[in-house]
């Protein structure tokens, strides 16, 4: 199998990764416990695209803007539409980033540092600096991930977090 087919085939776990992200974030007040104790502030933000079909059969809802979590963006959900890429706001004791994920690929793109209230300039920061607070975000997006292949690997998807998240997008 190709890789252009692999990721085709696997696409669908990116797409709940990122609504099951959303949903959580949103369920436990923006704030998720990782397995080893630590919490991890979320946030959607910035970006929020939804699409339904392929190619030129195709719909796309793009939600932009400070806050994306809006009925329009849940309106598109209850209609069947897969979120294909997120922008989201990711926080831990150490540092905080903005950033938006790929469904389909995983790429990251637009990382950058959170604003800091109490810095009126991070450009000081050294590169080395900056490289450690990336490698501790690749770790935070690790674990959420492990996190979320559990339970969806696990019977509790079936049995208790797709019920919760069907009935958290039949809401809006």
């Amino acid at each position: 199998m190709d890789v252009v087919s692999a990721i085709k085939r696997l696409e669908f776990l990116g797409q709940e990764f990122l609504i099951w992200l959303w949903f959580t974030a949103e369920r436990q007040e923006g704030v998720i416990r990782l397995p080893d104790g630590s919490a991890v502030g979320i946030e959607p933000i910035n970006v929020m695209t939804l699409a339904s079909g392929q190619g030129a059969a195709g719909f796309t809802v793009a939600c932009r803007g400070r806050r994306v979590d809006t009925p329009e963006s849940r309106v598109a959900l209850q209609q069947g539409r897969r979120l294909t890429r997120a922008g989201f706001s990711i926080r831990t004791d150490q540092a905080a980033w903005h950033l938006s994920i790929d469904a389909a690929t995983g790429t990251l793109t637009g990382v950058r540092p959170a604003p800091d209230p109490e810095r009126d300039d991070d450009s000081d920061e050294d590169l080395l600096t900056r490289l450690l607070k990336i490698r501790d975000l690749t770790a935070v997006l690790d674990s959420l991930l492990k996190m979320f292949l559990a339970i969806r690997l696990d019977e509790r998807w079936e049995g208790e977090e797709l019920p919760a998240l069907r009935h958290w997008i039949a809401r809006g």
